[in-house]
């Protein structure tokens, strides 16, 4: 262990013990009037008191480090509170939306539950196993009388004529690394806020996706923005600041090829697409929670000539509890699901996105999905025992064959004696 901090420190180490480990900060450490310079029987030089305080000091830090880095792994909370979701155009407030919201964290996976009272959607579900993410829209089984669709960060309604069956009850997106689908941003903000925390490599890289729907050539062509991002100072270390940046440009697909040109006036210089940040913490048991927390997404104005803030996303946390989490994470499909499998994009295999209804709740494998199938029903599913109908059209095809085939031979055959007879004339 003495070797390991040793080297972590920047010393030499030597195996024997009467060498000398010499560090490069302590050797720029100047003598005071009346201290030599001294080994200990440690082999490192330095002056005595000073240098033996830095070094320990050090290993003391190496430890408590390494015991932190356990805790996080074993973190494990459940926090609930109510999520806030704003759409503005051109300045004014067009939707409000509230979501009573569950976050769990275990062992590094996520799962996320928000209530919606809204239109035909009644939850969204969001969790990561630690390999893949899974979020589900989940529906009201009432006919449709109105259908809602998202675009250019607004809601767009449009009546049906008369209600309609649906023909699915959830739509599940399934896609890889712990980052949610950006469809919905309470889901988003969710993420940046708690769940991030379950793997932070992702939400701290230095290029990420984009937190909001730009465009499909962004899923296709796999386009990352330039992202800044800081952990608060005390531990569990959770996200307080984050940022990603436009490059200017307009991106478009032809022909399978990536095609660019930069925006008008001063959005050719870049823009700050979305900020978030932790206005509030709160202290449970030695461990620093976001409090309140906001997320804010911005666009192109309607003249494409300046940048306006189209979605603000605020989160209030009401209460935490540590200890083992109630959540399961691994989804729960119901038959009749839309699945769009994502997660061969982006690995070389030239393989987009595959949707299939799944009529038992049963999931197909990312090749499975690969060879596009319309519909999916696990082999295991049991087989539903014939109907007494069934088995009565059965018996009847099987004796009318009996039936007629001796009947068709015997003609048959007197048919050909019949020749025979006139030939012989």
């Amino acid at each position: 262990m003495l070797k390991n901090n040793a080297n972590k420190l920047g010393f030499i180490w030597r195996p024997d013990a009467v060498s000398v480990l010499q560090s490069k900060f302590l050797s720029m450490v100047p003598l005071q009037p009346g201290i030599k310079r001294v080994s200990c029987k440690y082999g490192i030089t330095f002056q005595p008191l000073f240098g033996c305080l830095i070094f320990f000091s050090f290993l003391l830090s190496n430890f408590n480090r390494d015991a932190l880095a356990q805790e996080l792994q074993s973190l494990q909370f459940t926090a609930s509170g109510v999520v806030d979701s704003q759409y503005f155009f051109e300045g004014k407030l067009t939707h409000n939306f509230t979501n009573q919201f569950t976050c769990c964290v275990s062992n590094g996976n996520y799962s996320m539950f928000l209530a919606v009272s809204n239109g035909r959607t009644r939850s969204l579900e969001c969790l990561f196993d630690g390999t893949n993410t899974y979020f589900t829209r989940r529906f009201s089984t009432n006919p449709v009388t109105t259908v809602s669709t998202f675009k250019n960060g607004q809601f767009f309604e449009h009546q049906l004529s008369k209600p309609a069956v649906p023909n699915n009850n959830a739509i599940l997106e399934i896609t890889k690394g712990s980052m949610p689908s950006t469809e919905n941003q309470a889901v988003v903000v969710l993420w940046l806020g708690l769940g991030s925390i379950a793997d932070p490599g992702e939400v701290l890289a230095a290029n990420q996706a984009p937190l909001t729907f730009l465009g499909e050539v962004y899923q296709d062509q796999h386009i990352m923005l330039k992202a800044a991002s800081k952990t608060h100072e005390h531990a569990p270390h959770f996200l307080e600041w984050r940022e990603d940046y436009h490059e200017g440009s307009a991106f478009s697909e032809i022909n399978g090829k990536l095609q660019s040109s930069p925006l008008v006036g001063s959005l050719s210089l870049g823009f700050t697409n979305s900020i978030y940040n932790v206005s509030a913490w709160t202290n449970l048991m030695g461990l620093s929670f976001p409090k309140e927390s906001e997320l804010k997404i911005f666009l192109p104005s309607k003249e494409r000539n300046s940048m306006e803030c189209r979605i603000a996303c605020s989160v209030i946390i009401n209460s935490i509890d540590m200890g083992s989490a109630d959540a399961h994470f691994k989804p729960l499909v119901e038959a009749k699901t839309t699945v769009n499998d994502r997660r061969l994009e982006g690995d070389g295999t030239n393989v987009a996105s595959s949707y299939y209804l799944t009529l038992d709740g049963g999931l197909l494998s990312p090749l499975q999905a690969a060879n596009k199938p319309h519909y999916k029903v696990s082999p295991n599913q049991p087989q539903s025992s014939p109907s007494i109908v069934g088995i009565r059209t059965i018996f009847l095809v099987i004796f009318c064959f009996l039936f007629v085939a001796p009947l068709f031979l015997f003609f048959l055959k007197r048919k050909n004696s019949a020749k025979t007879t006139t030939n012989h004339k």
